[in-house]
């Protein structure tokens, strides 16, 4: 074998190996204004473990240092070892195949994409020991939102209860108007929000946090067209705002605060595991690493979910209030820029919000 041909099957390899899976390094490279913003971090004295859970599509959960092993459940033995209802939920759960495998290949790379700034920046200051993410699948294995959407993202949460998550982000979202898509529980929509409301309160009642995302429709008003689940009552709405200032996303009076979510630079998951998204969009890179710039409230919720559950790891018990949120919409940085607004009328301060409950 000659010395060229060993020459371009290591360069070939190494090339496929990089293309294949995540890079921490390059992601907090790539996200300077985040990572800047989580810089108060390392003054906090962290004191115990909290769990965040993250509900939409599938991901590499081995891929990621921050989504841990569940240590009572034995993989692959089809026994609920933990007792907590669930099969083999090793990392996580999937409500299409109703056990805890994850196996299915990604849909979209959408929550890979969430999962991978959240994992940079919990590994960028040395938190993966306290503060772990539980990934959660509503998607079937089609790549289509099943028909009872509504129940298994209701479902998704009592999991997440059931395993002990302080905070829950949802960046999934339809209209509550949307009548057409989904079939509903006893073809009843109503009885449908009432079961995910009733999940939310029960989330609320077990000490948990739920944040939603709103809509990335930028002249969409809330008020007039609003989110499931994230204008839900005990559901703290996020919009995204660009590092201008502009909101780029859906606003309103029910929408609870605005923080970065444009121009995040993220890993959706290996392109060949992609299975309803063309290979040849899933970077902007060319060599279908994965890796790409993003934006929407689909970022900005789970960073903030993230900041509330350092925060928890400091001990600090948040529950879900009218003090919680006006807290929340009081902690700014700069203002928002032009008249779509939230109620907050500000960017989001990770800082200034954890100062307030470390006086």
């Amino acid at each position: 074998m000659s010395m060229l041909f060993i020459a371009l099957l290591s360069l070939l390899f190494t090339n496929f190996a990089q293309a294949s899976g995540n890079n921490v390094d390059l992601l907090i490279e790539n996200n300077p204004k985040i990572m800047k913003d989580f810089e108060y971090v390392s003054r906090l004295d962290i004191k115990r473990e909290v769990k965040i859970a993250v509900i939409g599509d599938y991901v590499h959960p081995e891929e990621f240092e921050s989504i841990k092993t569940n240590p009572e459940e034995i993989e692959g033995n089809g026994i609920d070892d933990d007792g907590n209802g669930y099969i083999d939920d090793i990392f996580g759960f999937d409500s299409d195949m109703r056990n805890g495998r994850l196996l299915t290949p990604v849909m979209t790379g959408h929550e890979n994409g969430i999962v991978s700034i959240m994992d940079a920046i919990i590994s960028n200051y040395n938190l993966s020991r306290f503060v772990s993410i539980i990934p959660i699948n509503i998607y079937t294995s089609d790549g289509r939102f099943d028909e009872f959407r509504f129940k298994k993202l209701a479902d998704s949460i009592d999991y997440a209860i059931a395993r002990g998550a302080k905070i829950i982000s949802i960046s999934q979202g339809v209209s509550k108007f949307n009548r057409y898509s989904f079939r509903f529980i006893d073809g009843d929509a109503n009885k449908s929000m009432a079961y995910i409301q009733s999940a939310i309160d029960r989330a609320k009642n077990s000490g948990a946090v739920v944040v939603g995302s709103v809509s990335n429709e930028a002249a969409r008003d809330h008020v007039l067209d609003p989110s499931i689940p994230g204008n839900l009552e005990n559901v703290l709405s996020v919009a995204n705002v660009n590092f201008n200032g502009v909101i780029e996303s859906g606003y309103g009076k029910n929408v609870d605060l605005a923080y970065y979510g444009t121009d995040i630079f993220v890993w959706e998951g290996r392109c060949g595991d992609y299975k309803y998204q063309s290979i040849w969009t899933c970077d902007q890179g060319g060599n279908n690493s994965g890796f790409k710039s993003v934006k929407g409230s689909s970022l900005s919720t789970p960073i903030v979910a993230l900041s509330l559950g350092i925060l928890s790891a400091t001990g600090v018990d948040l529950v879900m209030s009218n003090r919680l949120k006006e807290d929340i919409r009081s902690s700014c940085s700069d203002s928002i820029v032009g008249k779509r607004n939230t109620i907050s009328k500000c960017i989001y301060s990770p800082s200034k919000f954890s100062t307030k409950y470390k006086k």
